[in-house]
């Protein structure tokens, strides 16, 4: 059952009509343990297990701060202990032995829940955050909305707002209602049916000009960017519901003027965590033995961007996908620092734009094929095919809603609407996700990376 489906908004709405049933905070948090753990166990029961042995695994390490040990050694074994769970959960197949697919592994959010849960112990032993409770904590690692794919939550911000826990829906019910329908038309209409355009040209083995092909790898980033952030609205918006704000991962970074603007745009929580959690203690440790300088940055950054490659999946493709990035950022440094040209800045957008399309050919491909690929995209001058006049049609109204939608900030014009406006816009929204879907909406495309 995955967020953008039609029975998962079913039941949020039952499982959140109990919650308002609930006046005792204390109460409320227990509903909302038991409430994601069902639901992982709806998705396989033997998830709920590492779940919880990971969840206690890292409780036992915020426990240890009330007892006098080496802080460093504690941090140390907290993160090999992570680092191992991971790699048996993802990486090593640790759940194969009980015939669990390997798109359910990507899509349990091993990654998220234990960086969110590491970052958790090194704030309590770094006195950013008092030692929580068992079940604050436990809430704070299960909380299902957004465990899968995030966004990564800070402890101290999450247990704040767990002093007041209470519904919100009923306050914030034209922007909740508002960015999940939204959502819905990303996911199941925009991103959906760009997959279906673009699907034919990868399977076809590039039997199209190269121009189209071009295009592709510029809709397929597009479709990606549409998935994540449709996901990032509905997390936001259900937990917003249930009283509990957790911060946005995307701000437009499809309209990034370069590289490094483009990284603080995109997966926000996640460049925040590496940063705080992985750079700047890399750049400590690299001032203790060495200076700071122009080579050890460059060598930290590096470590990021591997860190970040892997962390999505321990193959050659994403060791390719960490240079690739690495090189992009380091090139953009150097142009800053010495180039003397100023572009223009809806021509740095689209070289931005078009520098991450091409990194679609990293992730989708195997290494084995990224020459041929490259030399079909660039030089495919005997291409026959092309994109059909209704695929047009759709390309360009697609690409104009979405900058549309960027301009004239449409979400605010149906917040301040009032309640007949926004409940007739609310009928139309629904109407064109049921008019517009595809037969078949895949699931989503990061789950497989």
């Amino acid at each position: 059952m995955y967020f953008y489906q039609f029975n998962f908004i079913l039941l949020f709405i039952v499982s959140y009509f109990i919650y308002t049933l609930l006046n005792n905070p204390k109460h409320r948090k227990y509903y909302l343990i038991v409430i994601s753990l069902l639901y992982y166990s709806y998705i396989t029961g033997y998830f709920v297990f590492a779940l919880i042995s990971v969840l206690l695994l890292n409780y036992f390490f915020i426990y240890l701060k009330t007892i006098k040990i080496n802080k460093k050694l504690v941090l140390n074994i907290a993160f090999i202990s992570n680092l191992i769970c991971f790699l048996m959960l993802k990486e090593f197949r640790f759940f194969s032995i009980y015939n669990i697919s390997k798109e359910l592994i990507y899509a349990v959010g091993v990654s998220y829940y234990i960086l969110q849960s590491l970052s958790a112990v090194i704030d309590v032993h770094e006195s950013e955050v008092e030692k929580p409770s068992f079940v604050d904590f436990t809430l704070y690692v299960t909380f299902y909305p957004q465990l899968i794919l995030g966004p990564i939550i800070r402890l101290k911000k999450f247990i704040l707002q767990l002093e007041t826990l209470q519904p919100r829906l009923a306050e914030n019910y034209k922007q909740i209602f508002t960015r999940i329908l939204i959502a819905f038309i990303q996911k199941n209409v925009l991103a959906a049916n760009l997959f279906v355009i673009v699907s034919p040209i990868y399977r076809s083995n590039f039997d199209y000009s190269s121009t189209t092909i071009i295009v592709a790898h510029c809709l397929s980033y597009l479709a990606l960017y549409l998935e994540l952030s449709s996901y990032i609205s509905i997390v936001i918006s259900i937990s917003q519901a249930y009283g509990i704000i957790v911060p946005e991962s995307y701000n437009s970074p499809l309209f990034a003027k370069n590289i490094a603007e483009r990284w603080s745009r995109w997966n926000m929580t996640y460049t925040y965590w590496v940063r705080d959690y992985l750079f700047w203690p890399l750049m400590r440790f690299f001032n203790t033995k060495w200076n700071i300088n122009k080579k050890t940055t460059a060598l930290g950054l590096y470590l990021v961007f591997l860190f970040t490659g892997f962390w999505h999946k321990l193959e050659l493709q994403f060791f390719v996908w960490a240079n690739y990035h690495f090189i992009g950022f380091v090139i953009y440094i150097l142009w800053k620092e010495f180039s003397r040209v100023k572009l223009h800045n809806y021509l740095a957008v689209f070289l931005t734009y078009l520098y991450f399309s091409f990194s679609v050919i990293i992730y989708k491909f195997s290494p084995n094929d990224y020459i041929e690929i490259l030399i079909k995209t660039f030089l495919n001058f005997n291409g026959v095919q092309s994109f059909e006049l209704i695929e047009y049609i759709y390309i360009v109204s697609i690409v104009l809603i979405c900058v549309a939608y960027k301009i004239f900030n449409f979400q605010n014009y149906i917040i301040k609407s009032n309640w007949i406006k926004s409940s007739f816009i609310f009928a139309i929204l629904i109407h064109i996700i049921i008019l517009f879907s595809p037969a078949e909406v895949t699931v989503y495309e990061y789950f497989k990376y």
